[in-house]
């Protein structure tokens, strides 16, 4: 029987997930990851769910993989290579694969473990974000401040050639991740391929405890606030109105809300920050494959300063929901680059054997009732990150970024 949480983790629609661009994932991080434990609640059905045909009515011939399956143990000639779970686990992929949907992913036992690791806020690596690209290569994002990668010197951009001697071409972004990670105290040895650099780098780091932040906040200068969101992790909107007041007492009449390279995480967090920022009115409308349409609401009175949205490429899910519902509600400006474009939101169901499935379950419209699944949102006021324009993720960070001298051009003019 399902506990009450488990059950609001499967009845609400938890989580919009992105999957690595191309897949642009979870952003998996090689620290890593999400710190959200929603997976864990979630639920294998013992028996099909309302509305969900068995095989015999839709006439579908399920003797025909016992038949091959069968055939194969019996006469395959290579018997060592026909295990079982291996079989079924083919057998499984291949049946999710045929959909062409890249968030809709099956995981062994393994695999899953690894994605659910990626949703604890404490865990033990090196303290680097990484993302896949478009371009299929896994990418750093941005080391976090005082984390051995850090201190090792690796930098926003620089792209993981191995790990460990290990060439990671044509893996996961969560199996890169999985090999990154480790115990405390252990080394990991990253070879890493680096704009302007003739010849590829090679660091060993030794791992260590990490505690990932989710959000950042500071001043700029004096009436200007900063928060950036990493990812839409559990509680995030609690900290985003914590470190707003604390912005407000210094001082703050505008404030920079910078969602770049954030590839989103809970759609309940996602709500929770627009709520923040977005007055009584509609966030997000959740739409099931049967035309069925949940609204999320803001009952809040919104926000009373000046507002410039920050957001690129790599803004996606969750903080794509964000940025439509600022942008469609008029509450404030969006500065950047257009966004990823994932209007799809996932729900993970938990397999008997510890394996999982992440399934799309519905899509989204923004309050103007737009979907942006595959278009991306089109900023106010269009800069483009420096290099190149978003096919790797930059140094958010760096002293003249053009994006955040925008945004702050922005709030400076409304102030005056």
């Amino acid at each position: 029987m399902q506990t009450p949480r488990r059950r609001i983790l499967v009845g609400a629609v938890v989580l919009v997930l992105v999957t690595a661009l191309a897949t642009y994932s979870l952003t998996a991080f090689a620290l890593t990851g999400q710190p959200i434990p929603f997976g864990r609640g979630l639920r294998a059905p013992t028996a099909p769910r309302p509305g969900a045909p068995d095989g015999a009515a839709q006439g579908l011939d399920l003797d025909k993989l016992k038949l091959i399956y069968g055939e194969l143990k019996a006469n395959y000639v290579d018997a060592e290579k026909l295990d079982d779970r291996k079989l079924l686990d083919g057998a499984i992929d291949g049946m999710v694969k045929v959909l062409d949907d890249p968030y809709t992913v099956y995981m062994d036992r393994d695999k899953y473990q690894s994605l659910m690791s990626h949703f604890e806020e404490k865990f033990s690596g090196i303290g680097v974000r990484v993302e896949m690209d478009k371009d299929g290569h896994v990418t750093v994002v941005a080391p976090i401040k005082g984390t051995p990668g850090e201190r090792a010197g690796l930098v926003a951009g620089d792209v993981i050639v191995s790990v460990d001697d290990r060439d990671v071409s044509g893996l996961s972004l969560d199996e890169v991740v999985k090999l990154i990670r480790g115990p405390k105290g252990t080394t990991v040895k990253l070879t890493v391929a680096r704009s302007g650099s003739q010849e590829t780098l090679v660091f060993s780091i030794v791992r260590a405890d990490i505690t990932q932040p989710t959000v950042e906040a500071r001043m700029l200068e004096p009436g200007i606030g900063y928060v950036r969101i990493m990812e839409f992790n559990e509680r995030v909107g609690e900290h985003v109105r914590d470190q707003v007041k604390q912005l407000q007492k210094q001082g703050m009449r505008g404030l920079v809300l910078d969602l770049r390279q954030d590839p989103g995480g809970l759609l309940s967090e996602a709500v929770n920050v627009a709520k923040l920022f977005v007055p009584r009115g509609p966030i997000v409308s959740v739409v099931s494959r049967t035309g069925k349409k949940q609204t999320y609401e803001s009952d809040s009175r919104g926000f009373n300063l000046p507002l410039v949205v920050l957001v690129d490429g790599f803004s996606a899910s969750a903080s794509e929901i964000v940025a439509g519902a600022i942008q469609d509600r008029a509450t404030g400006v969006l500065i950047g680059s257009k966004t990823f474009g994932k209007g799809s939101v996932q729900s993970l169901v938990t397999l008997p054997d510890g394996g999982g499935l992440k399934l799309t379950t519905a899509k989204y419209l923004t309050p103007s009732g737009r979907s942006i699944n595959g278009v991306g949102i089109t900023p106010d006021v269009t800069v483009e990150p420096p290099g190149a324009k978003d096919a790797h993720p930059v140094d958010l960070d760096a002293p003249g970024n053009p994006q955040l001298q925008k945004a702050v051009e922005v709030l400076k003019a409304k102030l005056q």
